[in-house]
């Protein structure tokens, strides 16, 4: 079936639960009020990265940043001149492409990045539990290495913004190795004829309600 473009989001899913994976990103028949059902935590997560991008930008826009407590966190990032929600895209052949491009292989969203040749800095604002994972800022690397190949040197953080602060620094430069480990996952994922039903703790929260795993509610 077809799987792309990919994104972090996807192989996140699909690792959790395949069927989740398929019903939210292939067949996409899940009803609208159900994907946001009990969701208020992701909707509220969307508007706190459209307020700061805002805020970085110098933008007033309807979404404002109304949280001032986290100006000690997020104004370094800021006057280090980050670039807010930059779009990337990655082909087959691992050149850059644009986010909507009909080539667009895989593809990320970079919450604030610092680009200075050969060397740059993500940051990924979070809003919920403290979860350090690694993989998601490698793949926001390998896709922001396409499009500035002459990065040798990338560095990656979480932002906990409840806790006002960063989390634990990764060295995500080994690019190399995260494009071919996820071409591989994205591979094995294409020849995937079950698609099946993985019961795990995130049940609780699943939209897709008529699997007799989901546990919405109960």
């Amino acid at each position: 079936m077809p799987v792309v473009p990919w994104s972090y989001s996807f192989i996140s899913d699909y690792s959790n639960c395949p069927h989740k994976a398929l019903r939210k990103y292939v067949t996409k028949d899940i009803p609208k009020e159900e994907t946001l059902a009990g969701k208020s935590k992701m909707i509220e997560g969307i508007a706190t990265h459209k307020a700061i991008e805002n805020y970085i930008r110098g933008s007033s826009q309807k979404v404002a940043f109304d949280k001032p407590e986290w100006l000690p966190i997020i104004d370094p990032i800021k006057a280090s001149g980050a670039l807010p929600e930059a779009e990337y895209g990655i082909t087959l052949d691992r050149q850059a492409c644009g986010f909507w491009d009909d080539e667009c292989y895989g593809r990320c969203k970079v919450d604030a990045c610092i680009i200075r040749p050969p060397v740059a800095f993500i940051f990924d604002w979070k809003t919920g539990k403290v979860r350090e994972d690694k993989r998601e800022l490698a793949i926001q690397a390998t896709l922001l290495h396409a499009a500035y190949p002459s990065l040798t040197t990338i560095f990656g953080a979480y932002v906990w913004l409840q806790d006002l602060r960063v989390g634990e620094q990764h060295d995500v430069s080994n690019t190399d190795r995260c494009w071919n480990g996820t071409k591989a996952f994205i591979e094995n994922v294409q020849k995937d004829e079950h698609w099946f039903k993985k019961p795990n703790p995130l049940c609780s929260w699943c939209p897709v309600k008529d699997c007799e795993f989901n546990k919405v509610g109960k």
